[in-house]
C-alpha cells in the first residue's frame, strides 16, 4: 500500500491527524478531519433562461442588475440548462456576492447628484 500524498502542498499527510493512520475509525474524536467552511448562503434571483439561435454553447452571465441569465443553444434543452447551472452554483453565487459589494450609482437622480463626465 502505498503513501497518500496531500495534492496541495505534495507532502506527506500528518499522521497524527488520524486520517492516514486509521485513528479516527477508532473513535478517536480529537482526530476528527473538519471540512472547509461552507460559503454563506445567499439568496439569488430567479434564473432567466433565454434561448439563443446562435449560441453554440450553454452559457451563464450575471446582469448588471443582478440577474443571473443562463443561454441555451439552439439545440439545446432546458434540462441540460439547469443541469449547467446547478454545476456552475459557486461561481454564480461568488460573482453574484462580489457585484453586491459594489458600489452602486444612485437609484433616484436628484439635484446635486454627482455624474461621471469622462472618467
Amino acid at each position: 500500500m502505498g503513501v497518500q500524498l496531500d495534492l496541495f502542498e505534495f507532502t506527506e499527510p500528518d499522521r497524527e491527524a488520524g486520517w492516514a493512520s486509521g485513528a479516527n475509525a477508532a473513535g478517536d474524536a480529537s482526530a476528527a478531519v473538519t471540512s472547509p467552511p461552507s460559503p454563506p448562503v445567499l439568496s439569488l434571483p430567479e434564473i432567466v433562461f433565454v434561448r439563443n439561435m446562435r449560441a453554440k454553447h450553454y452559457r451563464l452571465t450575471l446582469r448588471r442588475d443582478g440577474t443571473p441569465v443562463a443561454t441555451i443553444p439552439a439545440r439545446g434543452s432546458e434540462r441540460r440548462a439547469q443541469a449547467f447551472v446547478k454545476e456552475h452554483a459557486t461561481w454564480l453565487r461568488r460573482e453574484y456576492a462580489r457585484q453586491q459589494q459594489r458600489p452602486r450609482l444612485a437609484e433616484e437622480w436628484t439635484v446635486g447628484t454627482r455624474i461621471m463626465w469622462r472618467g
